[in-house]
């Protein structure tokens, strides 16, 4: 509810003349004292009927792309046939050495037959424990050609933490004390629980000191790397949530902080990374058995609307539950959805990953005032706003830049951050429309919101105006809604699997005073919860753990029928007057209103096959591998045959033709594009 800060006390008004007059000073200098941000004294207490308060959850919204920047050459995951470890069945230690050397050592002669026909392969990781194949760089051209040869390839994803930017909670002290003769004591500030339970592995960003491995530069010193941005910043997310878990950590840092187009740098992880951090998972030293295996892993990235079940990394999830390892994953951070399919990441899509959703949680709040005028409290969404300040409204360096969450918060944010904003003002103007949190690793500068009536009056603040902030007030930081996060992903998955499997509370006070929500930090929760029972019972294996925490297995749902799949126009893509290639869309996205009355609408693809054709319907090149391409996410693709491919083509005429079905989709969707001559 909205209103003014209204000074009253009720039948204490009933007093002599003097007594008004002194309670009314004192009344008048507590509000002033909370307006000008003086830290001596109490901000006051937030109550809906006295002030503008901030509709807002901690529980971040994301929904960027998952897909990695892709140029002249792609990153890509090229699987091989035969079973990794993972799916061979058991093997005793020293059987599982040399089926992993074995493997290694077939997929080293494909390469080097494969380079010797011509293509190329940059920055090779094998997998062989929990997947069989390899990751290199490739020349976007060879992509054509590794279909031909019946290789199945992906592209590489980014993953992003699943949490939120830590903000300062509610004031707190080492002790217990109080503020004088009857006053409310103070909270103490939460200390480090002892670590309890059996190992947990945290694949994140990564952590100080602790044991483990680097997945992003491939080394056993899994530390925190520093933000390009501000060397003095480095990134959190591994720190934060092996401090949940509450148990001996091994760090496996998957995910860093790195210079992105449109943003200027965030924390992500890439595919490759995370799958070497599950190979390292279940098998740390790397030798190739894994009896050394950690109980518990605790993915804390997720890959926005892309939970399909066969990924390569939610197979690697699938591989390394059945080595033994327990894996907790987060259901994601992009809300709602319409239409039959959810909004659920990856590797969260995977059945045998524990996908956990995050319980709402009530932000951290500071009073906000424009000016001679107190808008109300905002939530804290992102970053450590300094109380009081000189900053002031408007464009331009140093300034404090009050802007509208359009397309989404966290573009609006980095578009006004890119300007030279030092502080920003999420305005949410509509009445019924919430504001959630801004995801960890994206953004360095603090991040206020407010919303409604309050959001109208600081969006007409004039340029130049002064803005003052007061310190955290809200006494309700950290309570749990008991309601899914308006921001946390919901399923089913995008091929009919019933998730999140559990829902913890999405948010904690760290040690030091800061609230962090997200749903990798629900699933921190169940990752605390799995090494606790596994420490009781070591033998346990992984899908009896799941039964004893969250039930049952889910199973596949009945999404209803599928609607068929758009495909658009088929282009031909030319160079010098000649045919190259192809350029076609697949599927429908529509972002819709995730926080409010309109999901996000998702149309994947469950298998694109492309061909070319002679003009009259022929099959003469097979372009993708045996069955096609399988789960692409809605975005535009594109292939470029070789020249050498071209010119081997005997003279005359030919078409590109794709047949692709939707999840669940019967009879397919056939596209041909215009023909050209060879």
């Amino acid at each position: 509810m909205t209103g003014r800060l209204r000074i009253l006390a009720g039948r204490a008004w009933r007093t002599s003349l003097p007594v008004k007059l002194a309670a009314l000073a004192a009344l008048l200098a507590l509000a002033a004292a909370a307006l000008v941000g003086r830290e001596d004294a109490p901000a006051p207490t937030v109550a809906d009927e006295d002030v503008a308060v901030a509709v807002a959850d901690a529980v971040p919204y994301d929904g960027r792309s998952p897909r990695a920047d892709a140029g002249g050459s792609q990153r890509v995951l090229v699987e091989l046939p035969r079973p990794s470890l993972g799916r061979r069945g058991p093997l005793s230690p020293r059987d599982q050495r040399k089926y992993v050397r074995s493997l290694r050592m077939e997929g080293e002669a494909l390469r080097s037959g494969l380079e010797a026909q011509g293509l190329r392969f940059e920055d090779v990781v094998t997998f062989e424990r929990t997947w069989n194949g390899f990751a290199a760089t490739v020349r976007a051209r060879d992509i054509a050609r590794l279909g031909e040869k019946g290789l199945r390839s992906a592209p590489v994803r980014r993953f992003f933490p699943a949490l939120s930017e830590p903000v300062p909670g509610r004031p707190c002290r080492a002790a217990p004390s109080t503020r004088g003769k009857g006053a409310e004591p103070l909270e103490p500030c939460p200390s480090a629980p002892a670590p309890e339970g059996a190992t947990v592995a945290v694949l994140a960003g990564g952590i100080a000191g602790a044991k483990g491995y680097d997945a992003v530069e491939r080394d056993d010193r899994p530390e925190p790397g520093p933000d390009p941005r501000d060397p003095a910043r480095s990134e959190r997310s591994g720190e934060l949530l092996g401090a949940i878990v509450a148990a001996p950590v091994q760090a496996i840092r998957v995910s860093a902080i790195r210079l992105a187009e449109g943003v200027g740098a965030e924390e992500f992880a890439l595919t490759d990374e995370l799958m070497t951090g599950l190979e390292r998972t279940v098998d740390p030293d790397g030798d190739g058995d894994t009896e050394d295996r950690v109980p518990v892993a605790l993915i804390g990235v997720s890959a926005p609307y892309a939970g399909f079940s066969r990924a390569p990394e939610a197979a690697a999830v699938r591989a390394a539950v059945r080595l033994g390892t327990f894996v907790a994953a987060p259901a994601g951070q992009e809300g709602a959805a319409s239409g039959p399919l959810g909004t659920i990441g990856s590797p969260g899509g995977s059945p045998a990953a524990v996908t956990v959703g995050a319980f709402g949680v009530a932000p951290a709040r500071s009073g906000l005032t424009a000016g001679e005028e107190f808008l109300g409290f905002a939530a804290l969404l992102a970053g450590a706003p300094a109380p009081g300040g000189d900053l002031r409204t408007g464009p331009g360096e140093g300034n404090a830049a009050v802007v509208e969450p359009k397309p989404t918060p966290l573009t609006a944010v980095a578009k006004a951050v890119a300007a030279g904003a030092k502080l920003v003002v999420l305005a949410e103007r509509r009445d019924d429309r919430a504001l959630a949190s801004l995801p960890a690793g994206a953004i360095t500068v603090p991040v206020l919101g407010l919303t409604g009536p309050a959001a109208r009056s600081a969006l007409a603040v004039p340029a130049g105006t002064r803005i003052v902030v007061a310190r955290p007030s809200d006494t309700r930081v950290g309570t749990s809604t008991k309601r899914l996060a308006a921001a946390s992903s919901r399923g089913p998955t995008l091929d009919g699997i019933v998730k999140p499997d559990a829902v913890r509370p999405g948010g904690v006070m760290t040690a030091d005073g800061q609230l962090v929500a997200g749903s990798a930090v629900a699933a921190a929760v169940v990752a605390a919860e799995a090494a606790d029972l596994l420490k009781a019972f070591p033998r346990l294996a992984p899908a009896n753990a799941r039964r004893r925490l969250v039930g049952a297995r889910t199973s596949a749902t009945d999404v209803g029928r599928p609607p068929r799949l758009p495909v658009g126009r088929l282009e031909l893509t030319r160079e010098r007057g000649r045919v190259t290639g192809v350029r076609f869309t697949v599927g429908a996205f529509e972002r819709g209103d995730p926080l409010g009355a309109t999901g996000t609408r998702i149309e994947p693809a469950a298998s694109v096959e492309l061909t070319v054709r002679t003009a009259a319907g022929a099959p003469v090149r097979r372009l993708t591998a045996p069955g096609g391409a399988l789960e692409l996410l809605p975005g535009e693709y594109a292939y470029s045959l070789p020249a050498a491919e071209l010119r081997s083509l005997p003279a005359g005429s030919y078409v590109f033709r794709v047949v692709a079905r939707a999840p669940g989709q019967g009879r397919p969707t056939r596209r041909t594009s215009p023909a050209f001559r060879r």
